[in-house]
């Protein structure tokens, strides 16, 4: 059977986007095949997501702090924790926000409040714990008291989610194909991603995703001679390859 494989120029490298009727066999072979090339899905991953919003944000408050302006300190670590899912972000910039959640809790007088900035830190990215030098070690305690008391568990994932080969959740891949995901109770963004379709995210409890319903978008369809691509794919330098 041949099928086919479209490949775009980007960043100097060819970057393929799997049809949706070639097999995943054929396609990993033929990325084996050709090392200089990359599949979509490994371009979606290693793109650097910086945010000029977000280290400008940094940067203010950390400057606010210092100098003792804690009202607009805390205004800023604000805005930073506020746009945590607005997009698959790096460690570091995973970092940025969560050393945000923990320079509000240290701020905030309300114990409450207090502990509610810990526990949004531990559901955004529980592996980044505050830093012994830089916080007070009360506030380290409760952080490992908060974190463990929100134990992983399984929730069933939408329909169709088995056809994408990973969901990156508040920024971390993890591999896919099964019908669930093991993660911690708390809002998190989820995007599903594949070599075929388009990504799809969602930002919700992951007690709420079975009640989703994905669409299948591909990234190209058509022919050699008359391929269509996904609107949001830059359509310049395309070409076609057909793979046996």
């Amino acid at each position: 059977m041949i099928s086919l494989i479209l490949i775009f120029s980007l960043f100097a490298q060819d970057t393929i986007i799997q049809s949706e009727s070639s097999s995943d066999i054929e396609f990993e072979q033929y990325l084996l095949n050709n090392p200089h090339k990359k599949s979509y899905l490994q371009n979606y991953i290693a793109k650097n997501n910086l945010s000029h919003d977000l280290l400008d944000l940094l940067k203010k408050a950390q400057y606010e702090f210092i100098n003792g302006s804690m009202e607009e300190a805390i205004k800023n670590f604000k805005r930073i924790t506020d746009i945590r899912h607005k997009d698959n972000w790096t460690l570091n910039q995973r970092k940025t926000i969560n050393y945000a959640f923990y320079r509000l809790a240290q701020l905030e007088q309300d114990p409450n409040i207090k502990k509610n900035y810990l526990k949004e830190a531990v559901i955004f990215d529980q592996s980044i714990s505050p830093e012994e030098k830089l916080f007070p070690p009360p506030l380290i305690a409760q952080f490992y008291k908060i974190k463990n008391s929100l134990s992983a568990k399984v929730w069933p994932l939408p329909k169709n989610s088995t056809s994408f080969k990973g969901v990156i959740i508040n920024g971390k891949l993890h591999t896919h194909g099964q019908s669930f995901i093991k993660t911690t109770p708390g809002v998190k963004r989820f995007t599903f991603i594949s070599n075929k379709f388009k990504e799809v995210t969602l930002i919700t409890e992951p007690s709420h995703l079975k009640n989703h319903k994905i669409t299948l978008t591909p990234l190209a369809k058509g022919s050699c001679e008359s391929p269509h691509f996904q609107s949001s794919i830059n359509k310049n330098n395309f070409f076609s390859y057909y793979g046996d």
